[in-house]
């Protein structure tokens, strides 16, 4: 779970809404943990036998080469519960991150 960044958000979030924006936020950067959730891998021997298959966990295709994922995602939730919260603090926290890490 990630921690906003206090000099740009005042309010403190709740648990949800950290847990919601802990999974913005791993879409928002390449290469993060469920970046490739949608894929998996078939070993030699198990479906081809010559070498390793990206699968689609969804849709059952097949690709030779990992397909890139694109970044991103949809915030969809019931009203009151503190998406525009969520979005600012993302911005402010992609913000944060460009600064310290350009």
């Amino acid at each position: 779970m990630m921690t906003p960044p206090h000099s740009i958000i005042q309010n403190p979030l709740l648990s949800h809404q950290k847990n919601k924006l802990a999974f913005l936020w791993d879409r928002e950067i390449p290469n993060g943990k469920s970046a490739h959730n949608l894929w998996g891998t078939s070993p030699p021997g198990s479906t081809f036998n010559t070498r390793h298959i990206i699968t689609n966990k969804v849709f059952s295709s097949f690709e030779s080469l990992s397909p890139k994922t694109p970044l991103g995602g949809l915030l969809v939730d019931d009203m009151g519960l503190g998406k525009t919260m969520q979005d600012i603090t993302l911005i402010g926290t992609s913000k944060e991150q460009l600064i310290t890490n350009p």
